[in-house]
């Protein structure tokens, strides 16, 4: 069974998560770490949502978003 549609709105914030396939190291060192960080930066300022809280692991990384009404599809 598919999962349910996201429920989109405007003042709402959300969990994202990315992950790699089979725990596979999907950050190999700080510095993949460091450029992914760099990209939110620069997607920040592109998209203008704000980023509350993140962690990232080796494997996967957390965010927690206010995507300012935008699609985060």
């Amino acid at each position: 069974m598919p999962r349910s549609a996201r429920v989109k709105s405007f003042d709402s914030v959300y969990h994202i998560m990315v992950r790699s396939i089979s725990d596979t190291p999907l950050y190999k060192c700080s510095a993949d770490k460091d450029m992914y960080l760099r990209l939110v930066e620069k997607y920040k300022g592109q998209f203008f949502f704000k980023v509350y809280a993140y962690c990232i692991m080796d494997t996967h990384a957390h965010m927690i978003i206010d995507c300012n009404g935008a699609d985060i599809s």
